[in-house]
């Protein structure tokens, strides 16, 4: 049967979600299918033939089914008393197969609970995609007036269709769950905007960020670089970021050069969610790397990113024998955005100074692997300084 897809309003988090899950199998859908949906984001809604519901839906658990092999990450679902349950919620879209809360979601060897269900969803959405159901909690982030009193929650409603295209771009999404920083926990995630070039972009992106690299995945990089207190928590993620697709482009895809995604990037934002008894956005950033990586390019010297992290793991792994590796570290990263920004050398030169310390203290304590790792990051520095 025919079903309407509708978008979701910007008030709430669900509608990148959608946009993350029509941009992630955009490129494998018809023509004229595509161009419904990229139609649909502007008008608010879009009619779907049963075939193309069909055709939506089985692409979409396709490429779920190979991305749940590798990925871990997932966003929290909600039960909140005896009113308010994401998991009975969720499973009104496929009734023979109730998504059941465990007590490790996550377990070692196993696929996300969430993204497998998803899959196995699929055939009953496509045979009722106009059921009505109640919109999950997790969806609804960014609504903090009348969505949060529970009359009014109960009252959301949407088709099935259209819950099934956001709870599976909330998958598609997702870089990192269970982040820490101090006493906080949060999800990450990255969204494209609803423009018509996002979209379009969106299937390039989330292919590498998908993509393991140095046999680290997007979330190894950031929970690794987080160890390093010094550093601000959006300037480890924006780090991450930068890291894991220089590494997924040029090392596993083996492009030339990023310059084919140069300003689609700032195209995309990330959302940072606190996930407590309910979803908080605690912080926006648009993703703006185009500058950083044409000025690496410019100066061959993309590969100081990769000096960065390895710099970067080593302080955190002898941060009790040179107490200072953490900090020298911290300040260079700092130093390399405040030059991207200002183009000053100082505080390049500031952290060529701090590296060289360090360096000395790892080669003192016969820290061989370390002592490279500082060599390598004041190597690549150097390209940076000299005009």
């Amino acid at each position: 049967m025919s079903a309407e897809l509708i978008i979701m309003d910007d008030k709430q988090i669900g509608r990148h979600f959608q946009a993350a899950t029509i941009g992630y199998v955009l490129d494998v859908l018809p023509k004229e299918l595509q161009d419904k949906l990229i139609k649909g984001f502007v008008e608010g809604s879009v009619t779907l033939s049963e075939g193309e519901v069909s055709t939506l839906v089985d692409s979409i658990a396709e490429k779920l089914s190979r991305l749940c092999e590798s990925k871990r990450a997932q966003p929290k679902l909600y039960v909140v008393g005896g009113t308010v349950n994401d998991y009975e919620t969720l499973s009104k879209l496929a009734p023979r197969k109730p998504l059941v809360k465990t007590k490790d979601d996550k377990a070692k060897g196993s696929m996300p609970s969430l993204c497998k269900w998803l899959v196995e969803a699929s055939m009953d959405v496509k045979s009722k995609p106009t059921a009505e159901l109640k919109l999950p909690i997790f969806l609804r982030a960014y609504v903090f007036s009348k969505f949060r009193d529970i009359g009014d929650v109960e009252k959301a409603k949407v088709n099935a269709l259209t819950l099934y295209v956001a709870t599976a771009g909330s998958i598609v999404s997702i870089i990192a769950s269970d982040l820490k920083r101090g006493e906080a926990s949060y999800e990450l995630f990255l969204v494209p905007g609803t423009s018509e070039s996002s979209l379009k972009n969106a299937g390039r992106l989330y292919t590498l960020l998908h993509l393991k690299a140095r046999n680290l995945t997007i979330e190894d990089i950031i929970k690794e670089i987080l160890k390093n207190e010094s550093l601000s928590y959006e300037l480890c993620i924006l780090l991450a970021i930068a890291i894991h697709i220089y590494n997924a482009a040029i090392l596993v895809e083996k492009m030339p050069s990023l310059a084919s995604i140069y300003n689609v990037l700032e195209e995309f934002k990330l959302i940072n969610i606190t996930p407590n008894q309910r979803p908080l956005v605690t912080w926006e950033h648009p993703l703006t790397l185009t500058h950083l990586y044409s000025e690496l390019e410019k100066h061959e010297a993309g590969g100081l990113l990769l000096s960065l992290y390895d710099s970067i793991t080593s302080a955190n792994r002898y941060s009790g024998s040179v107490e200072r590796a953490k900090d020298a570290v911290a300040q260079c990263v700092t130093g390399l955005f405040a030059y991207i920004e200002t183009k000053s050398l100082e505080p390049l030169l500031l952290c060529v100074a701090n590296a060289q310390r360090i360096m000395d203290k790892f080669r003192e304590l016969n820290l061989s692997d370390a002592e490279r790792s500082f060599m390598g990051l004041i190597k690549e520095i150097a390209r940076l300084t000299t005009r």
